[in-house]
């Protein structure tokens, strides 16, 4: 009985996402990783979350969990998984030791796997000779042939023995779903190592059992492994099991067409969560990175993603990250929240802006809702609410010296902004009644547009320029309002006119 029968057999599409824990979840990680969510969710599939944690050096439980947390800000849960288990377990690689070991004793009882007692000088030397003849670098055989005797005579040694899978000398198609048939020439790769001598299993190894063990479909991941596929198709062929059907999805660039890096801005999910970017936007941006609807629609929810999503709508050329593209969808879906919805989240920003609690029970929500919905479609991120925001929060103002110059221009600065003074303390506060204050002003003083309204603006903001300029006096308040003006008609240096 093979040891390696499919856990699923039935049609039902199983995806897998694989990530190795040894950083965060990054742009290129979570792209994949939704891709095969889509691909699940729209066929009414699985998604399952491996951990490919074989490689104890540089796994960590930080970066599982920092994974962990990034997968679920996106919104990307899984149905297998290590936190939520699942009849295929254990999700951790590192569970499947005796698994690793069963399976390549397997290969080398049926002859496609041998021991290879060669040591790493051995192997440099190898390397370096085949480098000074322009040779394809790759394993010489030395081991494959050996007769009992020869390895019996190195196992006295004490030679540790690596198991070497041997690679046939053929031409391997891979039947890609993205970027159709990909030939290689299996000959150019040498034997492959599937298990150290320390018994820790390689990644194409592991990957083959996995997958086979978990009944994986599909294995949709980045084009960068397309070279270990042939290699892992022979595996699937000497252990007698129908691989999954491959698709590669193409890598992300910078604009500059190099390979994404911190130079192109953030490429971690977890700072562009810290820095104010909304799931939602995150998610339909990743969707399009390499894939087209086919329409010129460009904001969708992740159930219309879902609806949408097919293979054949991947590219197979390289994606080009564009981060003034994400800000813009971020816009957008910032501009679907409600002002409920985005005081909510707003609040945990402006508290990091101004560094003091905001209090959620003593607050005036009214107040910060309608200060939401005054700056709402101007935030890229909602970080930028501390600075568009600034002028409310700030416990006193600051004057830009801009400003300062214009009422010092102004012929009749000084004495527009102690009229002001004196008749904010009389007037109604509603939008209506400061914008006929506001009239009455320049009906008065013979002033009218920005002959008006940048000494108004500069009298009782400190500024030149900002939101609009009625909604910002109303929301700052009476008291606050006259204290800005007492503080710049003394900067200016006026005395007159109460």
């Amino acid at each position: 009985m093979n040891r390696l029968k499919r856990a699923a057999t039935t049609d039902t599409v199983r995806v897998r996402f694989a990530p190795s824990p040894s950083g965060f979840l990054h742009v290129g990680g979570a792209r994949t990783a939704l891709f095969n969510w889509l691909f699940a969710r729209h066929h009414g599939g699985k998604f399952i979350l491996r951990v490919e944690d074989t490689d104890a050096k540089r796994s960590s439980i930080e970066s599982i969990q920092a994974i962990i947390e990034s997968m679920r800000w996106l919104g990307l849960e899984w149905d297998e998984g290590p936190d939520k288990g699942g009849p295929v377990g254990p999700y951790f690689q590192s569970g499947r030791h005796e698994d690793y070991q069963a399976v390549a004793r397997q290969l080398v009882e049926s002859g496609y796997a041998y021991p290879c007692y060669c040591t790493e000088e051995e192997l440099d030397l190898v390397r370096k000779e085949q480098q000074k003849t322009e040779q394809p670098i790759r394993y010489n055989g030395r081991c494959r042939e050996l007769t009992r005797e020869q390895r019996e005579s190195l196992e006295r040694e004490g030679r540790p023995a690596a198991l070497r899978f041997k690679m046939s000398c053929e031409r391997v198609t891979v039947p890609d779903i993205i970027k159709g048939p990909v030939e290689f020439d299996a000959a150019l790769y040498g034997d492959q190592v599937i298990l150290r001598s320390s018994g820790q299993a390689m990644y194409n190894f592991a990957c083959v059992v996995d997958d086979t063990r978990m009944g994986i479909t599909h294995v949709i991941r980045g084009d960068e492994h397309l070279a270990n596929t042939p290699k892992q198709i022979l595996l699937y062929r000497a252990l007698g099991i129908e691989p999954p059907l491959f698709g590669h999805i193409p890598m992300i660039l910078g604009k500059d067409r190099e390979k994404l890096s911190k130079r192109h801005g953030h490429t971690s999910v977890g700072e562009y969560s810290k820095t104010g970017y909304l799931p939602d936007a995150m998610v339909n941006y990743l969707g399009l990175l390499g894939w087209s609807s086919g329409t010129d629609d460009e904001v969708f929810t992740r159930e219309e993603l879902i609806r949408r999503f097919t293979l054949e709508g991947v590219a197979k050329n390289p994606a080009i990250f564009d981060g003034t593209k994400l800000g813009w969808l971020n816009q957008q879906h910032i501009k679907k929240k409600t002002p409920e919805e985005l005081a909510e989240l707003l609040q945990p920003f402006l508290e990091a802006s101004f560094g003091r609690a905001i209090p959620r029970d003593d607050l005036d929500r009214s107040w910060l809702i309608e200060t939401v919905r005054f700056v709402a479609d101007f935030l890229v991120v909602l970080s930028d609410v501390g600075t568009r925001l600034k002028i409310l929060y700030e416990p006193q103002v600051e004057v830009e010296e801009e400003a300062l110059s214009v009422l010092k221009a102004s012929p009749r600065g000084a004495e527009l902004l102690s009229r002001l003074r004196k008749d904010i303390e009389t007037t109604p506060w509603s939008q209506d009644a400061l914008k006929g204050l506001f009239h009455q002003l320049g009906q008065d003083f013979s002033l009218k547009g920005k002959h008006l309204f940048h000494p108004l603006r500069a009298g009782t903001t400190g500024r030149l320029q900002g939101a609009d300029l009625l909604t910002t006096v109303r929301l700052l308040g009476r008291e606050r309002v006259m204290t800005n003006i007492d503080r710049i008609r003394a900067m200016i240096g006026s005395t007159g006119g109460d």
